[in-house]
């Protein structure tokens, strides 16, 4: 038994490793920086203003908050679907019970007026 389990063995766990990556950035240092323009003659910045430094570390802390705003929002909308899908179910399965409750109660009804009708037919 030793030798044809160690050929093939019944039993065994693969590793199984779990990448998720998301859409957006995580991580302010992985996002690419904005790099200054070379000064010369033949250069941009006789044509546009010189960037300030409070607008380049501003750029990517609102692209990295509306990447948020957006996974976040992705995340509800995906959770909203899930929460419908689940309560649209619910909702068939109860029509569907009550449906069925109905149909019973006619049912009902008919046999006990078939059987009220059969016990006036016996008193007679």
């Amino acid at each position: 038994m030793v030798q044809s389990f160690s050929q093939t063995p019944p039993v065994y766990s693969s590793p199984t490793v779990v990448s998720q990556t998301t859409p957006y950035p995580t991580d302010l240092s992985s996002m690419p920086m904005p790099m200054p323009m070379p000064m010369g003659t033949n250069s941009y910045a006789n044509v546009y203003p010189p960037i300030e430094r409070s607008n380049e570390s501003r750029i990517p802390e609102d692209l990295y908050r509306e990447s948020i705003r957006s996974a976040v929002l992705d995340k509800i909308i995906k959770r909203y679907n899930e929460i419908v899908e689940t309560k649209n179910g619910e909702m068939n399965s109860l029509k569907k019970t009550e449906q069925d409750l109905n149909d019973g109660q006619t049912k009902i009804e008919l046999l006990i007026n078939n059987i009220q009708q059969q016990q006036s037919i016996i008193k007679v």
